[in-house]
């Protein structure tokens, strides 16, 4: 019954037009829908409480009033006299409560409800409720007349209205917490909440660990914050808060529900630098994959493309270790050994990756025995030592070390027939040699207490992201932590930008000190040399340490995507968000990311994919079509281009070439590895184009060729934050600072306008310092784009007209011929739209069409 009261309340809001007119501006900025409808849902939320018999014990038809009234509480607010003045088009004070349109909008919302039952008396109550919920007008004279009006229990109902107008409006979780507790209804209501610390991708999941406590506990969400959640329960109820070993017990379920996928892209670093970028992440069960990954690392050939010269310095240093006394080098030498070195590459990397995994970081000292133990009883007495004196990619010394023992072995120690191993094909040594490693890996973790594994980083993950929770709060000694944050304040600045022991630090990326941290490495945190201005002025600077918190939030980041983030788009409730407003936010939100991974990833049409960067068609695509009316899967279908027929004519022919070239352009063999009878390669290469061809290889020759894969993911859990990490920046061609800034700033507001949220764009490396109240899309840290929009962020009331004026002037754009690093910027920072049409008519020979003037006039919106 309810989701049918929001769905005709709704269709009412919106066709008179509530989702375009604000009902909150100065504090933090609501429109007239958001705002309705978050009072809508506090109240059914709160009604199955209301209605017991031992709290109000409201019949039905107090029940309908109390909807009719909160529904349409704030009609006043739809005048044109109110909307200038809340916007500030005008200096004259306007109210809203105006008892001539309650009167006459009473009888509408409940036809529209389906209350025809209500009594007239009923709608004289109604009407009592919405003129006496605002307090100036809670005057002796509106209450005695009231009082000779109303009937029942109107005083009552009324005072409901009032109490969740005014916690709807309150400005913070804290504020609307007091709101009630010292209302009537702090009585009947047990109120509870959960708050953190924003941190990104760690707090969706730690919001989502909270909320699930508290609901499975028997409380009741009700208003959702960007730091926390406001819960409600029957104050006769025996329900207490969860405890915090509870909500990170769950916050572990969830890191492990994420990082139980695929992760294997990312555990196998460069052979050249760091071939185990993340050991916190490995996984004993995984070696085998991760291994056949390392054979991938580095294609054969690689070195025997390399130039002569080069060739005869490895070569040289290769003979100085296996052969010191070899002074002459021929150049069959040189050929031969350069050949050998060559197919030896992937087998190179794969000990390189052995050697990473089995160091005592991960397995202790015991498992470093062992492993030294085994290795030797495979490979020889001073191999291990041999093994441990290689570090990055070094072709010469890694042969010698390595390789020269493996392919000595006896071939007939691992059932093939006569010779060495040296002497199999390519593909059996690799897989031979991923045998043998994975062999004695397996042995070492058998014989040690706690293998690595992702279950153990998951549990320290959730210790570290726990400490993100302010309630339920733990027991701590304030004076304690005051003593070590001074401390940590004037003793860290000598030990910014060093890797030292016993030292004191202050995280650059959350100002926590902390004195157990990691050195930041490039692999998950941009720019790890940058100076901060945590160290001091001269001398030398490393790498920035971070603590332990803000790492393991990068490494999630990292999980999520499978590769590191370039920039994050982070929704929040406008202030604040109901249960079922949110719930269906979050929906919209799951809908999006799963039409947009059609796009991605090429599942029906690899000619239509997605891209934020392309302004000028994302504004075509939206013209003439209403934001707010738009589902989660329209959206991400609005993101979208498809390419020209010169480009698919040339993509195609790409495909089918490498195919063909795979198959050696046997369209029989690739028939017969497909489960296929296709009769000629067109039709083949036209079922692999739709994605008709279940087959490993053409899927990857595919994705390839049509530059398929992630370019964002959702981390959406709750309504408190969600986050949308992108691979890519959004930037096109030659973009300045200042072109880019309106891109992402358009996006904004087009994702805000959409999904009535607040939304930011930040870098990989920036912080949370916003709550949600601020406006509707941040404008990105660039001078000339603040001082264009004259502001941090876009109001409210302004959303619509500038994301109207930045799609108007990037569709303009090759009229204008502006160079193509700052012709966003060049159209918007014009004084009048005649400087723009001039400068159309000189580029185009005086030609200016119809569609120019429309667009003209949107941009004239925003001008100064």
């Amino acid at each position: 019954m309810y989701e049918l009261i929001r769905k005709k309340a709704s269709q009412f809001m919106l066709k008179r037009g509530w989702k375009e007119l604000v009902a909150k501006s100065g504090a933090y900025q609501q429109s007239l829908f958001e705002h309705t409808m978050c009072e809508l849902d506090v109240l059914l939320q709160l009604l199955p409480i209301l209605r017991l018999p031992n709290h109000y014990d409201l019949k039905l038809e107090e029940e309908q009033i109390l909807i009719v009234s909160v529904i349409g509480h704030d009609i006043g607010k739809e005048t044109k006299e109110f909307q200038d003045y809340i916007k500030g088009l005008s200096q004259e004070k306007a109210l809203h409560i105006i008892t001539g349109l309650t009167k006459k909008v009473v009888p509408e919302i409940c036809e529209i409800l389906g209350f025809s039952d209500l009594q007239h008396y009923s709608h004289q109550i109604i009407e009592n409720c919405i003129n006496l919920h605002m307090s100036r007008n809670r005057t002796d004279a509106n209450l005695i007349f009231s009082i000779f009006q109303g009937i029942g229990r109107w005083k009552a109902l009324a005072d409901i209205v009032y109490t969740l107008d005014n916690f709807c409006s309150a400005r913070g979780m804290l504020a609307a917490l007091s709101t009630l507790e010292q209302s009537n209804l702090s009585m009947h209501i047990k109120l509870a909440y959960h708050q953190v610390v924003v941190r990104g991708v760690s707090t969706v999941f730690l919001h989502k660990a909270a909320v699930d406590s508290f609901i499975k506990q028997g409380w009741s969400p009700i208003l959702f914050f960007s730091e926390g959640t406001i819960y409600a329960a029957s104050s006769a109820s025996q329900i207490y808060e969860p405890a915090r070993e509870t909500i990170e017990g769950r916050l572990f379920q969830l890191i492990e529900e994420v990082t139980g996928k695929d992760v294997s892209r990312l555990m196998v670093g460069s052979p050249v630098a760091n071939i185990l970028p993340k050991p916190d992440l490995f996984d004993y069960k995984e070696t085998e994959i991760y291994l056949r990954i390392a054979a991938g690392k580095i294609k054969r050939s690689s070195f025997a493309r390399k130039k002569y010269g080069d060739r005869v310095k490895v070569v040289k240093s290769y003979l100085k270790l296996i052969k010191p006394d070899v002074k002459e080098l021929s150049q069959e030498t040189v050929d031969r050994l350069s050949e050998r070195i060559d197919i030896a590459q992937p087998e190179m990397v794969i000990f390189k990756f052995f050697k990473a995994i089995m160091g005592e970081n991960l397995i202790g000292r015991e498992g470093v025995s062992i492993a030294a133990a085994e290795y030797e009883r495979m490979f020889g007495e001073g191999s291990w030592r041999k093994l441990q004196s290689t570090s990055t990619l070094m072709p010469a010394r890694d042969m010698a070390h390595t390789v020269d023992y493996f392919w000595k072995l006896p071939a007939d120690r691992f059932g093939y027939s006569g010779g060495n191993v040296g002497e199999l094909a390519d593909e059996k040594r690799d897989s031979l040699l991923i045998s043998i490693l994975n062999g004695i890996a397996e042995r070492v973790y058998s014989k040690i207490e706690t293998p690595p594994s992702r279950s153990t980083v998951n549990k320290k993950m959730a210790a570290a992201f726990i400490e993100d929770l302010i309630r339920p709060s733990k027991q701590e000694d304030l004076k304690l932590l005051v003593e070590k944050q001074l401390k940590a304040y004037s003793q860290s600045k000598p030990f910014a930008g060093k890797e030292t022991k016993k030292a004191e630090y202050i995280c650059p990326v959350c100002n926590l000190p902390f004195d157990d941290g990691v050195k930041a490495s490039a692999d998950f945190l941009s720019n790890p040399q940058t100076h901060t201005n945590r160290g001091v002025s001269h001398g030398k600077f490393d790498y920035v340490m971070i603590c332990r918190t803000c790492y393991f939030e990068r490494i999630l980041r990292q999980l999520l995507l499978q590769e590191k983030s370039s920039e994050m788009i982070v929704l929040l409730p406008r202030m604040n968000i109901g249960y079922q407003a949110g719930q269906l936010l979050v929906e919209r939100v799951q809908k999006f990311y799963e039409q947009a991974c059609i796009f991605m990833f090429g599942s029906g049409d690899p000619d239509r994919q997605m891209s934020l960067s392309l302004t000028h068609l994302i504004a075509r695509n939206v013209s003439g079509r209403e934001l707010y009316q738009l589902s989660g899967e329209e959206i991400a279908g609005l993101l979208t281009y498809r390419h020209s027929d010169e480009t698919r004519k040339k993509l195609r022919r790409d495909l089918e070439k490498r195919i063909k070239h795979f198959y050696e352009g046997s369209l029989e063999q690739a028939n017969l590895e497909w489960a296929t009878e296709f009769p000629t390669w067109d039709e083949a290469i036209s079922a692999v184009i739709n994605n008709l061809v279940d087959e490993p290889v053409v899927t990857e020759i595919r994705d390839e060729v049509y530059r398929l894969g992630p370019q964002l993911k959702t981390v959406c859990q709750t309504p408190n934050l969600i986050l949308i990490p992108l691979t890519q920046p959004i930037i096109l061609g030659k973009d300045g600072d200042a072109n880019a800034a309106l891109r992402r700033l358009f996006v904004s507001l087009f994702i805000g306008l959409a999904l009535d949220a607040t939304v930011a764009i930040i870098s990989n490396n920036d912080g949370f310092d916003f709550e949600g109240w601020e406006g509707v899309a941040l404008v990105p840290p660039v001078a000339s784009i603040r001082k264009m929009v004259n502001g941090n962020w876009i109001s409210l009331e302004n959303a619509r007209r500038w994301f109207r004026a930045i799609g108007a002037a990037s569709i303009l754009t090759p009229s204008t011929a502006y160079p193509e690093r700052s012709n966003l910027f060049a159209i918007l920072s014009e004084p009048t739209p005649g400087h723009i049409l001039r400068r159309i008519e000189e580029k185009n020979n005086g030609q200016v069409s119809n569609y120019h003037f429309e667009y003209l006039d949107i941009i004239e919106e925003v001008l100064h």
